[in-house]
């Protein structure tokens, strides 16, 4: 049992050390500003705790406080540029992305600050283009179902088997067969730019899934 804990904690310090060599000096990497008051652990602390975690099933260890917020969902004017059908409130992990980036919950609001949560004594919200805010109607649609029949009514998505990130579509860019804020973006390394999964460069990005 010993020697089984102690593998564990072992693969979480690497995993950890893998995150903190790819978040440090990113816009992620929070652990300068005035408002992080925590003794340790502020790399990984704002949205991250290793005890009493909030019960979030998308992300291990969630610290950040999650948001109330009602969002205005994506949709088109003209029917045939987007044919799925719209989830009514985003889901998995792309809420934990709105609970920053949707302005209604200050950064400092997480597990272990010494700052009362909801304080906005010395604290910062996004701005500019880091800002989503609860409007989602002119945003890259999320929370929707990518799938065969999606694709067949689309007629410009490729398949969901296309080869997509060391392997598919649907193994390395859906969470839970639907297209979430993760399936571009990688909260923990700015590699790309804008946290991309990959290069854009040409539009590589958008023409992993669209045929244009």
């Amino acid at each position: 049992m010993k020697k089984i804990s102690f593998i564990t904690l072992m693969l979480l310090a690497v995993t950890s050390m893998s995150f903190a060599q790819t978040i440090t000096g990113t816009p992620h990497d929070m652990s300068a500003q005035a408002w992080n008051t925590m003794a340790s652990n502020k790399l990984c602390g704002v949205c991250h705790t290793p005890h009493n975690a909030m019960a979030v099933s998308q992300a291990p260890l969630w610290s950040h406080t999650t948001s109330s917020t009602v969002y205005t969902m994506y949709t088109s004017a003209q029917s045939s540029t987007f044919n799925a059908t719209p989830g009514a409130a985003p889901g998995g992990n792309s809420l934990l992305c709105l609970s920053c980036h949707d302005g209604t919950v200050a950064l400092n609001n997480h597990i272990g600050n010494t700052l009362p949560l909801g304080s906005t004594l010395g604290v910062a919200y996004p701005t500019t283009t880091t800002l989503v805010g609860a409007a989602l109607t002119n945003d890259h649609p999320i929370s929707f179902t990518y799938d065969a029949a999606l694709v067949t009514a689309d007629g410009a998505l490729r398949p969901i088997t296309t080869a997509a990130l060391g392997g598919t579509i649907a193994t390395k860019m859906l969470f839970g067969g639907k297209m979430e804020c993760a399936s571009c973006h990688n909260p923990h390394n700015n590699q790309y730019t804008s946290f991309q999964r990959m290069t854009n460069n040409a539009s590589q990005l958008c023409l992993t899934c669209h045929i244009k």
